[in-house]
């Protein structure tokens, strides 16, 4: 679930920064394809009454989706969220059902993104991301990255006092 809340929050982080709110989220988990063992994928759709990026209500959400894709048994290797339906946060409609005290909310976020902010991204961090970062994502056999990171670009020696 670690993994999940993470990935969740992140989402949200990137939502609140283009001032955008999410009206759907999809969580999927999966074993890994390439080993011989009993495969399984799964993914589940949650709409949301109210579009939203509040960190709190979409892990919630995403919590709610894992409970139902979940099956014990799988070695799971991946595991993500993608929020979907997107909409400023201008063209958002009040609903006259909505229970959640949204402003209040919106102002609490900004407090804890002026805070990461200064500090530093998962500084203020809600209990279900936890602490350690087992649940990250191994980059053992990842191939270089010659034209988006300048620290792996090509580099070509040739001799400069050679005639040719």
């Amino acid at each position: 679930m670690e993994g999940v809340a993470n990935f969740a929050a992140a989402c949200c982080r990137k939502l609140r920064k283009q001032h955008s709110l999410a009206h759907a989220v999809i969580v999927f988990i999966s074993t890994n394809g390439f080993k011989a063992q009993a495969q399984y994928y799964q993914s589940h759709l949650i709409t949301l009454s109210v579009p939203s990026n509040d960190t709190a209500e979409i892990i919630a959400c995403c919590r709610n989706a894992l409970k139902k894709i979940y099956k014990e048994g799988y070695a799971f290797k991946r595991a993500g969220v993608i929020v979907s339906d997107l909409i400023r946060e201008t063209d958002a409609l009040p609903d006259l059902f909505d229970t959640r005290d949204r402003q209040k909310q919106r102002r609490l976020l900004n407090v804890v993104d002026e805070i990461s902010k200064k500090n530093g991204t998962d500084k203020i961090r809600l209990a279900a991301q936890g602490t350690g970062k087992a649940w990250m994502s191994k980059r053992e056999y990842t191939s270089r990255r010659f034209t988006t990171n300048l620290n792996e670009i090509i580099e070509v020696k040739t001799d400069a006092h050679k005639k040719i």
